[in-house]
């Protein structure tokens, strides 16, 4: 009859669990605990984690503590003794109470929390395209005039009552190469040019950019070489798809056959906005008689 052997193997099993333990608290990224995670900046502003285990790390910004100020550019990024992080969202009531006149969000934001400027001194917002979203009474009794699309975004979501009581407020474009216009889903919005609040329930705002394009008009010279542009008569235009170019009446001079073209649309490069105006070029041939 053979003998039965007993085995140590508790005394080795339980260590080795232990050391796989403690490896894994080690591997573990630091502040991935998101409900007790936060940045500081210089300015006192604090920011929490959303999340730090892919990349790119992610935070919102929870609280504004800059003091009274006439701008404020919330960063692209921040950063903590390991990481750098992608600041994506605004906190709820994260300016609210607070008197800054304009606020520039970064370019990675994608939404705007519930009540995050309401009672605010805000007047001005720019916004970038990765603006997704605006939450509950984001905006309520702010001094909110404008939102500035600072480059191209298709749509934003609205929740309840985001512009309560904020009279006069608009969308506009921030910047000469595009012309905003907006179209509303609720049929109470009837001007494209001036979003006007009115009802409780959530919306989507659509909006569509005409872009800007020249039209240049070249006389030729009197002694019948080459081309000179007119002084003072580029005109600039826009629209989305195919330019729609007219000639103009010179005297003694009359116009060579020319063709419309697509409108050049913006682009992104590098994370920038990029923007490459269409040129329609006119001649005129001198009229000889």
């Amino acid at each position: 009859m053979s003998e039965i052997v007993k085995r140590p193997w508790g005394r080795f099993v339980l260590p080795s669990l232990l050391l796989l333990l403690a490896l894994c608290l080690v591997l573990i990224p630091f502040g991935s605990d998101e409900a007790d995670a936060a940045i500081t900046d210089d300015d006192g502003n604090t920011y929490q984690w959303v999340q730090d285990t892919y990349l790119p790390r992610e935070v919102i910004l929870t609280s504004y503590n800059g003091g009274v100020r006439d701008t404020y550019t919330v960063p692209d990024t921040v950063e903590d003794a390991q990481w750098e992080y992608n600041v994506v969202g605004i906190g709820d009531w994260s300016f609210g109470g607070t008197y800054v006149t304009e606020v520039t969000l970064g370019k990675y934001v994608r939404t705007i929390a519930g009540s995050a400027f309401s009672d605010a001194g805000i007047e001005v917002l720019n916004v970038h395209g990765s603006l997704e979203s605006i939450g509950v009474d984001a905006f309520a009794n702010s001094s909110l005039e404008e939102i500035r699309i600072l480059s191209y975004v298709d749509s934003i979501e609205l929740g309840d009552n985001v512009f309560y009581a904020c009279s006069g407020f608009r969308f506009v474009s921030g910047t000469t190469d595009l012309r905003l216009n907006g179209v509303y889903s609720d049929p109470d919005f009837q001007n494209v040019a001036v979003f006007k609040p009115g009802g409780d329930s959530a919306r989507t705002i659509y909006f569509d950019f005409d872009y800007r394009y020249n039209v240049e008009h070249y006389l030729m010279n009197e002694d019948g070489n080459g081309y000179t542009l007119s002084s003072d008569s580029t005109d600039v235009l826009y629209g989305q798809d195919t330019t729609a170019a007219v000639s103009k009446t010179f005297e003694n001079y009359y116009v060579l056959p020319f063709e419309q073209k697509s409108i050049n649309k913006p682009y992104m490069w590098n994370g920038e906005y990029r923007f490459n105006a269409t040129v329609i070029k006119i001649y005129y041939d001198l009229d000889v008689k």
